[in-house]
């Protein structure tokens, strides 16, 4: 290489201007400084280096009178060139490899993205389809490329509106295979020189490296070549001085050798540029906004985009069977088809269906988790995520970044007239990333009652943006719209403007806050998680506030459960990126009525620490917020309010890493044991047994208190609970097995309990009570694996054991509370198993009572498990339309407010056998017996997959007897009446989802399976046949004989 080409290839690559590694600090060597060295023995003009250096042609003989007097110079010239460069060794280096290897750079044909438009086989890889509206625009944009006799196109595209990908799209065009023989996409990745590198990767791609811009934009032609710049915006950059890019050289080129007649356009630009609207580019127009915006998806099609991305998105992550309904559906059903009117991206749909489809992660709809996090671990990740990913990495870049453009919109925020502060776009971004929804005006600054509910802007020490006014913020807000979005009020009597961020935008930001921040952006962001926290917290009893601050309308007015369940979330977000270890804590702090975890601050030794008592704050979180605050000591938040799954989300902020079940770092040992046994629990009711399994199983490896017996038996007894629901029940009786010599097992209880060898009574009187409840526990898990093998006779005897040990007595029914729900339904259906018409009558009565009872306290879902047992009597008694009574309020209450899953299962099974009785088979299978079957194969509940498979297979069989039995009129009329009865149904449901124009929480619930579609595809034989095969295929996913 020649000595010129070794400096070209370095302006070029990195620049005579770059950024230091280390401190990122800009240095900088100029074109004069480099023509001061070489004078006086030649004399070119400064402009002609920078032309020259960066391949572009010039007039004269200067390029090679450079080359000439840098050949012939001296060494000591040489070596001062490469100490103003930092480059030692640069003229040495005997190829471009060797120059990588100085510069620190990667390979240069890796920089640019080539697709060869027949049959390439990394367009396979475009696993994301084109939503429709996607399709019309690429069809149009195809043909305006093809058909054009312009060299240059324009595409302005909003920021981060998945336009990367959509330009991707291109290459499943037919006019697009045929008109070209390429495709090279193109995109910065700096803000200095931007372009440059990538046009230099093309021009040695296509072996034109000497023959400057002209020779470029030749052979582009001649090979049929399309090349698309992505991240267009990067043009408004403010120029290097003396340097004009080497983009807008290839673009004044272009304009200058435009087609007189029409021809394929070859250089298409993506994204919004106030130097190509100067400039009058050819580009893209129509529709509201720019032309790109009318991809926006609208109504009802956003979810049910959703729905198509998700199933699809799940068989990429082998997440089979795919579930029609369920909690991880509902939030979306709810985002986007009842509760949010504004029209999506396809992009911004696609990756909540991927984030929701991240089995691992139970805050899928949380940014503030991180985009890592949200996206999981991926074999290999679609290109449609690593391109919206660039997106986001080069619009964080480019933000902040000085704009050439006076006028720009994107103009870097100023100074506040006050001088009080500084307060960039990217810590705007930084500080907006922080909410789950959206940041109220309001909560920039503390409010009247002072600092028990202090605002994000809140002066802290060693915080430099602190000081910057709310006035401010909004002034510099609105320059940075879009993506930013300021919504308007909610209504009259709230005033307040709200701002919002994409959601992925938010959890790429949140993820490079705590990753690659200095320790000064690190302990921003957890003081500003602390203070929303802080702000929360003391906001959790502010009924008016809830309507600013959360989109959904919340249960049973339960107003408090949201607050405090947020407090949680952003105190152990404000812990994430540092280390810690455990320290002593004092609990009985946390009753006072003033209390609140202090604000971290920095450690006055070390910047990289917080002086934060972290083990204090798990503490807080874990014994008073949430079992104490929300769960009321008693696992209320899934007994009486149904929250299961935001209960699993607590938990999981909680755990090592966001694990569930990994107890925090900086918990103290003596929570480990009740932490990870709330996981257990906690899964069970999610329905993740073999997660709840191994919780339970690492519970005996944990240091044991005194009480190591009591703690022990636990263990045990929820081990075989688990074990039972797997269908595992020789384990299950083995677990048992374990404990059966610390319990008394005959009548003779009183006498029992005084025998010194059973360790489980031989306690002092403060345990006896703990005694008594594993003894309950042990004769459940007995009573239940009885009644499983159809023994009711020794299920009820069990039962009956148990209210001896209580002193209780069952003459007249009367509600026995130590026993609790489980038992009480476990004993009236035993009862009503033993066939006699008096027993059955008692059970019934039992069942009509337990329902009246638990409505009155307010244990809705204890009253769905009664109503579900009443059901199911009714219908044995052959009185359908009262056992559809209990069911049909089972249904809207399970919609609403959400179970868990064995109470789903059983609501599901029960319904669907009452259609089953009305000879319903069709609605039967659609909507019950199908979506159950999928349900429990799915989670590996093996008595319920049997059950469920059993129920499919036979509705199918009547099904296809009665189709064949009928006329096509006559069954059309069958499927025509499915349809109408379910569309009524759907119709009720959307109902129950809005309060007021408000949408009722979707963290409860479960939203209604793709019924429509199954009743559809049972229209004809084929279509049966074609359910029938997928009910095998279920079978055998879930392993039944």
């Amino acid at each position: 290489m020649k000595y010129i080409d070794k400096l070209s290839y370095v302006q070029i690559r990195r620049g005579f201007t770059w950024r230091d590694k280390t401190d990122t600090s800009q240095k900088q060597f100029t074109h004069a400084e480099l023509r001061e060295i070489l004078r006086p023995e030649i004399d070119i003009a400064e402009s002609s280096y920078s032309k020259i250096l960066r391949g572009v042609s010039v007039t004269g003989n200067a390029k090679n009178l450079l080359n000439n007097k840098l050949e012939s110079c001296s060494r000591d010239i040489l070596t001062e060139i490469e100490r103003r460069l930092e480059l030692p060794g640069l003229f040495d280096c005997q190829n471009r490899a060797a120059l990588d290897e100085l510069l620190d750079v990667g390979e240069l044909a890796a920089i640019i993205d080539v697709y060869d438009t027949k049959g390439d086989p990394k367009t396979k890889r475009l696993k994301r389809q084109a939503h429709q509206s996607e399709a019309a625009l690429l069809k149009e944009l195809a043909e305006r490329l093809v058909y054009s006799k312009d060299n240059l196109l324009h595409v302005p595209a909003e920021l981060l509106s998945g336009s990367s990908y959509f330009a991707h799209l291109l290459l499943k065009q037919p006019e697009i295979q045929r008109a070209y023989s390429k495709v090279v996409f193109i995109r910065p990745d700096t803000i200095d020189n931007a372009f440059d590198e990538q046009i230099l990767a093309l021009s040695d791609h296509l072996g034109v490296l000497e023959e400057g811009v002209p020779g470029l934009l030749r052979k582009i032609k001649e090979d049929k070549l399309l090349v698309v710049f992505l991240d267009a915006h990067f043009l408004d950059l403010t120029e290097m001085p003396g340097m004009k890019p080497m983009l807008k050289l290839l673009l004044n080129e272009s304009v200058r050798t435009r087609m007189p007649n029409k021809g394929t356009t070859s250089i298409l630009l993506i994204g919004e540029s106030m130097y190509l609207d100067l400039r009058r580019e050819p580009s893209m127009t129509g529709g509201k906004g720019t032309w790109y915006s009318q991809v926006k998806i609208e109504d009802e099609s956003r979810f049910e985009f959703f729905n198509t991305q998700w199933k699809g998105l799940s068989k990429l992550r082998k997440n089979t069977p795919i579930e029609d309904g369920g909690a991880r559906v509902k939030p979306a059903q709810a985002y986007y088809k009842i509760g949010n009117d504004q029209p999506a991206w396809p992009n911004d749909i696609a990756h909540r269906a991927l984030f929701a489809t991240n089995i691992e992660n139970h805050a899928f709809f949380d940014p503030t988790i991180g985009y890592s996090k949200l996206l999981g671990d991926m074999t290999i990740e679609p290109p449609f995520v690593t391109m919206h990913y660039d997106d986001m990495r080069n619009f964080m870049l480019w933000v902040d970044a000085p704009k050439s453009e006076t006028k720009h919109p994107h103009q870097a925020a100023k100074k506040p007239a006050s001088g009080k502060g500084f307060l960039s776009k990217s810590d705007m971004i930084r500080y907006l990333s922080t909410t789950k929804y959206w940041m109220m005006s309001d909560s920039l600054l503390p409010n009247s009652s002072g600092r028990k509910r202090p605002g994000l802007l809140c002066k802290h020490e060693g915080v430099r943006t602190r000081d910057v006014s709310p006035k401010a913020f909004e002034k510099a807000v609105g320059l940075l719209s879009p993506p930013l979005k300021r919504h308007n009020p909610i209504d009259a009597r709230i005033t307040e403007h709200r701002y919002s961020l994409p959601f992925s935008l938010k959890a790429f930001v949140q993820d490079e806050w705590q990753t690659n921040g200095t320790p000064q952006q690190k302990f921003m962001r957890s003081v500003a998680h602390h203070q929303i926290a802080e702000r929360l917290y003391w906001s959790k009893d502010d009924v008016g506030l809830l309507k600013s601050e959360y989109p959904y309308e919340p249960h049973r007015g339960e107003t408090k459960l949201y607050f405090v369940a947020d407090t949680i979330c952003h105190l152990m977000r404000s812990l994430q990126g540092h280390t810690f270890e455990l320290e002593a804590y004092e609990k009985k702090a946390f009753v006072r009525d003033n209390y609140f975890p202090k604000t971290p601050e920095i450690d006055g030794t070390d910047p990289n620490t917080l002086a934060l008592n972290a083990s204090e704050i798990l503490g807080f979180c874990f014994e008073q917020l949430y079992i104490v605050e929300l769960n009321k000591k008693s696992r209320a938040l899934s007994k009486k309010h149904g929250a299961y799954n935001l209960a699993l989300e607590l938990l999981q902020h909680m755990g090592h890493n966001q694990t569930v079940g990994v107890p925090h770092p900086a918990m103290s040992p003596h929570l480990w044991h009740a932490y990870v046994k709330e996981c257990g629990h906690a899964l069970i009711d999610v329905g993740d047994l073999e997660a709840a399994l191994r919780c339970f199983e690492s519970l005996r490896e944990m240091p044991q208190p005194n009480d190591e017996v009591f703690r022990d038996l636990d263990d045990d007894l929820s081990i075989a609970l688990v074990q039972t629901l797997l269908g595992k029940t020789e384990e299950a009786h083995k677990s048992l097995e374990r404990c059966a010599a610390f319990f008394p097992d005959d009548d003779d209880l009183v006498r029992r309990k005084n025998d010194k060898k059973l360790h489980i009574f031989n306690c002092k009187p403060d345990k006896q009570e703990l005694a008594l409840a594993l003894y309950k526990r042990y004769q459940a898990r007995q009573a239940n694996l009885m009644y499983i093998a159809k023994e009711f006779p020794n299920s009820l005897k069990r039962v009956e054991m148990i209210e001896k040990a209580y002193g209780q007595g069952r003459k007249l029914y009367a509600p026995v509370r130590f026993l609790g729900v489980d038992l009480d339904t476990l004993f009236m259906s035993a009862t009503y198993h033993t066939g006699s018409p008096e027993a059955e009558a008692q059970a019934m009565s039992y069942a009509l009572e337990a329902i009246l009872r638990a409505d009155a306290n307010g244990d809705h879902h204890d009253a769905m498990k009664y109503k579900i047992l009443l059901g199911r009597f009714y219908r044995r008694k052959g009185d359908l339309i009262n056992a559809q009574v209990c069911l049909s309020q089972v249904q809207k209450d399970l919609r609403t407010y959400g179970c868990s899953e064995r109470v789903f299962f059983a609501a599901y099974s029960e319904s669907g056998k009452i259609l089953d009785c009305n000879h319903d088979y069709v609605r039967a299978y659609a909507s019950f017996h199908r979506p159950f079957l999928m349900r429990a194969a799915f989670r590996k509940f093996s008595g319920a997959s049997q059950q469920a498979h059993a129920h499919c297979v036979n509705a199918l069989a009547l099904i296809e007897t009665e189709h064949l039995a009928s006329t096509s009129e006559e069954w059309g009329d069958v499927i025509k009446k499915a349809q109408t009865d379910h569309a009524t149904e759907m119709k009720n449901y959307q109902r129950q989802l809005v309060q007021d124009g408000r949408v009722r929480d979707p963290m409860y619930g479960y939203s209604l399976s793709k019924t429509r579609e199954v009743i559809d595809s049972l229209k004809d034989a084929d279509g049966i046949k074609q359910q029938i095969k997928k009910i095998e295929e279920l079978r055998e996913i879930a392993g039944i004989g």
